[in-house]
């Protein structure tokens, strides 16, 4: 009986060494840990033509992408452009690895009503994550061209211009009567010149003057001061001369 619980237990250690071994490592990527994420295999290759307009592709990677630790960021990692640059809605299928370990490294993209004839660019951004922690990187393009012709653009017809209605011709202006032209003026005779005056003769220089005598100095007149004097001496000489008669005729008495 303990030789029978041993061999199981031998078993079950082989067993789960083999486990970890196809297992990468153990980090549950399906590839070693180390291992950069990248882009394994695509049903869209780039420069592929005649793509249905209702696109159906499948996108395998080397690493599980579709586990729930990575799920929510690796679903807004894929875009879909048109020529023009817009964007176009797509619908982006992961599976559940824990159900169906095969579907861990497989991503499903899905467009419908997609143009006829124009080129599309699926973009996978270099966030995609794996889920040992490993990331792309750096962005991923695929650009394809879809299944048959583009439609033709009918050019809008031109709109029609109503003809302007004609202007009525102008009166013609009645022309100017010419000018007659002046009569031409004769030219004015020519002036005879003056006789030259014959020049008067020089005229002979009058005598000197002889100057006048000079005229003696006027006396001089006394002045206001001297006037008065006179007139106080003359006055005193009278009174002096009245005295004296008065005087020598009392004497005679």
């Amino acid at each position: 009986m303990k030789k029978i619980c041993v061999l199981l237990l031998a078993l079950l250690l082989t067993i789960a060494l083999g486990v970890n071994v196809f297992a990468g490592n153990g980090d549950g990527s399906g590839g070693g840990k180390d291992q950069p994420l990248a882009l394994a295999d695509s049903t869209l290759s780039d420069g592929s033509t005649d793509v249905p307009t209702d696109l159906t592709g499948t996108l395998t990677f080397n690493k599980n992408v579709v586990n729930f630790t990575v799920k929510d960021n690796n679903m807004g990692c894929f875009r879909l452009l048109d020529s023009a640059g817009n964007a176009v809605p797509i619908t982006v299928l992961m599976g559940d690895d824990q159900v169906d370990p095969d579907c861990k490294r497989i991503v499903g993209i899905q467009a419908s009503g997609l143009a006829a004839g124009e080129t599309y660019t699926l973009i996978i951004s270099g966030s995609l994550q794996a889920k040992s922690g490993a990331t792309l990187g750096s962005d991923v393009s695929i650009r394809f061209t879809t299944a048959g012709a583009a439609p033709t653009e009918t050019p809008a017809p031109a709109p029609i211009e109503t003809p302007k209605p004609t202007e009525a011709p102008k009166p013609t202006e009645t022309p100017k009567p010419t000018e007659t032209p002046k009569p031409t003026e004769m030219p004015k005779p020519t002036e005879t010149p003056k006789p030259t005056e014959t020049p008067k003769p020089a005229e002979t220089s009058k005598p000197a003057d002889t100057p006048a005598p000079t005229a003696s100095p006027e006396q001089t007149e006394p002045s206001s001061g001297s006037a008065w004097i006179m007139i106080l001496g003359g006055a005193a000489a009278v009174a002096l001369a009245a005295a004296l008669v008065i005087r020598t005729r009392k004497n005679k008495y």
